[in-house]
């Protein structure tokens, strides 16, 4: 069978087709996927009801990566589908984390709220508009308050850190009528920002043991097996997930599930090592292919996948059917571990490969150069591959003029920009670096002046680029 068709992959909760009712939940374009069975921790979201019924503005949910904080804040979203804002930020994709992405999220979602309707795709959203939607926004807050919830901020890189005040300077800090719920680290807001704001912190905890019980409930393995289960693991649910995934994997049968809690001791030491031995190693193909999936900025469908590694579709189905710590979305076809700390052990299992896969996310790009993909990914992966003089050959000034009429926004042309002088001051060529210097400047320049910025950003919604 598929790994599309294991059941604890398939039942999603929040890629809602267009019969289910429409809500914020829905508007999110970045919600996280909640896998059956979900363990719905009451005390705790009662917990969060609570503070914000209270004085606090700002509650960050602090916990060790694995514990479940993406899981809690969807949930928390799901308890208020029609007065909570979302932003999910995938720490493995700068795409996830584009500012300029996730201020559309944001539109769209405060444009439901509004009005009962999604944006335009690609609808161009200007600073301006943004607030427009939060001026609204709040008029409508003094019948019931909105909650903006952001998980993964803290896990954006360090040298992208700038990146983490632009995404809150879109947030409408302060303001009457709105609460935020944050996960991660509470240092990742500065001492300036926090200082008129009250907040709290709270440490997630793990599951108990009762709740490690309802969720193992469903494989009939006796009380003294989930408990040492439980206890081996200090309840963490990433953890538990691998043990429960190994439990299935191996057979449906309770009793034989049970025998191999009883023989294998690596389920009690290190699961994710336990899962990965499924892994045939010998096997060039799925080796490259999982290491593509650890080590790229972006997910990929299994199209997208067949054509990067130059196979079938097909082939790649049957590489993966079974991994069981391979997701295949039921709803795109795109195809990830099933969660981010896993996708980080295998990443670390793949090190060795990561030029390798670089190498081959530029050679399927460069068979078609103005396409679309290209010309929004293709200058980042050469600038992570150290190809400066590549780099800068491939933004000629031509080529910067379509990426211009392909962007939707002047932030994603200013990073180009900024790539471009970063090659040529490696290359220490002054007349392209005197041509990207020139570039950002002057978008910088745009940006900072919002009426101009406004008018530049539409007449490339509508297709003007000669006048933009």
């Amino acid at each position: 069978m598929l790994a599309i068709e294991n059941k604890d992959r398939v039942r999603e909760e929040v890629n809602l087709s267009k019969t289910d009712v429409m809500n914020l939940i829905n508007a999110c374009q970045s919600f996280p996927r909640l896998l059956e069975p979900q363990i719905e921790r009451e005390n705790i979201l009662e917990a969060i009801d609570m503070t914000f019924a209270g004085e606090a503005q700002v509650l960050i949910i602090e916990g060790p990566e694995g514990i479940g904080k993406t899981t809690l804040l969807a949930q928390f979203a799901k308890k208020h589908p029609n007065n909570a804002i979302s932003l999910f930020i995938k720490p493995t994709s700068h795409w996830a984390y584009d500012p300029e992405l996730l201020k559309y999220d944001l539109c769209n979602q405060m444009h439901w709220a509004l009005h009962h309707e999604e944006l335009r795709p690609l609808e161009t959203i200007t600073n301006d508009r943004l607030r427009e939607y939060i001026v609204a926004l709040r008029l409508k807050a003094r019948w019931g308050e909105f909650y903006f919830i952001v998980d993964g901020l803290h896990e954006i890189p360090e040298e992208n850190e700038q990146l983490r005040e632009i995404i809150l300077d879109m947030l409408p800090w302060g303001l009457p009528g709105f609460r935020f719920l944050f996960s991660g680290d509470a240092k990742q807001f500065s001492s300036q920002r926090m200082h008129l704001i009250i907040s709290k912190i709270s440490q997630l905890p793990p599951f108990s043991t009762e709740e490690t019980k309802r969720y193992m409930a469903d494989l009939e393995i006796e009380k003294q097996y989930v408990e040492k289960v439980h206890k081996a693991h200090r309840g963490v649910p990433s953890k538990l997930s691998s043990v429960r995934r190994i439990l299935i994997s191996e057979s449906q049968r309770p009793l034989e599930a049970q025998k191999i809690l009883e023989e294998a001791s690596g389920v009690f030491n290190n699961p994710y090592q336990i899962e990965w031995q499924n892994v045939k190693t010998n096997n060039q193909q799925q080796v490259i292919l999982l290491a593509i999936v650890a080590h790229d900025l972006k997910e990929h469908t299994s199209t997208d996948l067949s054509r990067i590694m130059l196979t079938t579709e097909d082939t790649i189905l049957k590489l993966i059917q079974d991994l069981n710590f391979i997701f295949i979305d039921p709803h795109n076809a795109e195809i990830s571990f099933v969660s981010e700390e896993f996708r980080k052990f295998a990443a670390i299992q793949l090190r060795h490969l990561k030029e390798t896969v670089n190498d081959l996310l530029i050679q399927d790009l460069l068979r078609d150069p103005e396409g679309d993909d290209a010309l929004a990914y293709l200058p980042e992966y050469l600038q992570q591959a150290g190809k400066a003089k590549e780099l800068i050959e491939y933004l000629s000034p031509d080529r910067f003029s379509k990426i211009v009429e392909k962007a939707q926004s002047l932030g994603t042309v200013r990073k180009k920009a900024a790539l471009g002088v970063f090659a040529a001051l490696k290359m220490k060529n002054d007349n392209d670096l005197l041509r990207f210097t020139l570039q950002e400047s002057l978008i910088s320049d745009f940006d900072e002046a919002g009426v101009w910025r406004s008018e530049i950003e539409a007449r490339m919604a509508v297709g003007d680029h000669k006048t933009a």
